[in-house]
């Protein structure tokens, strides 16, 4: 222990130093005989061999491992990923179509522009709400080489048509001011069908 204090501590050194004594003459009381034998009874223990200590250390952490909650709660999320992996994952050779059956084949829609300028069905599909690959621009003769059920945007008329398979009007309405939201008159075109 180092005794050699700094100037600035002397007077706490001093301080704590004379903290035990009541007089000058008296030193500090001692430890009652019956507390330190309890005291030396509880901490004073013998220590074992190592070989002792070093049997089943393994066996005795490994079982206090499997004993903890902590396994508990990592053996339950293992247990549920392991399960809801493979259930998350599609099968081989499945694609996923918009019915949910693989075998649902979903034939698309005409929808013919008729006199519409030369990039508006970029600009539609860029919208998002219609697939580039039903799009066709056309004259308005030629409408009728589009068997079965379309969609017939006339840009001259200035109307929206909606044509069963039998070639029936079934719903016509006006293009909207906002070509911006032609992509829902379409739809709305679409629902009647």
């Amino acid at each position: 222990m180092d005794l050699n204090i700094p100037p600035h501590l002397a007077s706490t050194a001093s301080m704590m130093s004379r903290s035990l004594r009541l007089r000058d003459d008296e030193s500090a009381p001692s430890i009652p005989a019956d507390l330190l034998d309890a005291l030396t009874s509880r901490f004073n223990r013998v220590a074992r061999p190592a070989e002792a200590r070093r049997s089943g250390f393994w066996a005795r952490r490994f079982q206090g491992f499997l004993a903890s909650p902590a396994f508990a709660g990592v053996t339950a999320c293992l247990l549920l990923v392991g399960i809801a992996i493979p259930t998350l994952r599609p099968e081989a050779g499945h694609k996923e179509t918009f019915r949910g059956s693989p075998s649902a084949q979903v034939d698309t829609l005409p929808i013919l522009l008729v006199g519409s300028p030369s990039d508006f069905s970029s600009r539609i599909a860029q919208a998002g709400d219609i697939e580039l690959s039903s799009i066709h621009m056309v004259a308005e003769t030629d409408t009728y080489s589009f068997p079965g059920t379309k969609i017939v945007v006339n840009f001259h008329n200035g109307t929206i048509v909606a044509v069963d398979s039998e070639e029936r009007v079934v719903h016509s309405l006006p293009l909207p001011a906002d070509l911006g939201e032609l992509s829902f008159a379409i739809g709305e075109a679409v629902s009647r069908l």
